[in-house]
């Protein structure tokens, strides 16, 4: 048996059997159960992909890193610390940059949302950022400009490059948003786009 006909069927014994693993782990669910996404997936699809478990046998998820406390109070550190920094817009006067409060952006992100001051909403953002790797939200305006952002589920969230622009799908609500501009979304992501 030539090497490569060797390492091929080495190869799908390997997936067969991660199959059958998986299958024996998880009896209910199938690719079939809508309640299993990409977002949120049965362990069966995890291990299908070569999600295994770590040496300590357990998955490690955003959620489950987050029931940490080192992971929570690191997270809640940073994001607090960030929060408090300030946060201002400025207009380029010659030389010098003076801060504009007239604007409605800078109405905007001293108060956001109505439900979040601007220090909560910049430590939602950044946690999500940190936990998840991006903060996402949707930049609501009027015909004068922005009037509010609103906080996106970063697990629901996603950027890609369509036709050379980065454009954003969401979930809200259970409700599918496809194709979202980036002018409409303000991301702050951790690590790439």
């Amino acid at each position: 048996m030539s090497a490569f006909k060797e390492i091929a069927a080495r190869s799908i014994m390997s997936v067969a059997n991660r199959i059958e693993r998986a299958q024996d782990r998880e009896k209910r669910a199938s690719p079939e159960n809508p309640s299993t996404s990409l977002a949120n997936p049965a362990s069966w699809l995890v291990s299908l992909l070569g999600g295994e478990p770590t040496k300590s046998r357990q998955s490690v998820t955003e959620e489950s890193a987050l029931a940490l406390t080192t992971v929570y109070a690191a997270i809640t550190l940073l994001s607090e610390t960030v929060a408090q920094l300030p946060l201002h817009l400025y207009r380029k006067n010659g030389d010098k940059r003076e801060v504009v409060l007239d604007h409605p952006a800078a109405r905007v992100i001293n108060k956001p949302f109505p439900s979040l001051t601007s220090f909560r909403w910049r430590e939602l953002t950044q946690g999500h950022a940190a936990a998840w790797g991006n903060g996402y939200n949707m930049i609501v305006r009027n015909a004068r400009g922005p009037m509010t952002l609103v906080p996106l589920l970063p697990d629901r969230t996603s950027a890609k490059m369509v036709a050379g622009e980065v454009v954003y799908n969401t979930r809200v609500n259970g409700q599918e948003i496809n194709g979202i501009p980036s002018s409409e979304v303000l991301h702050i992501p951790a690590f790439g786009y």
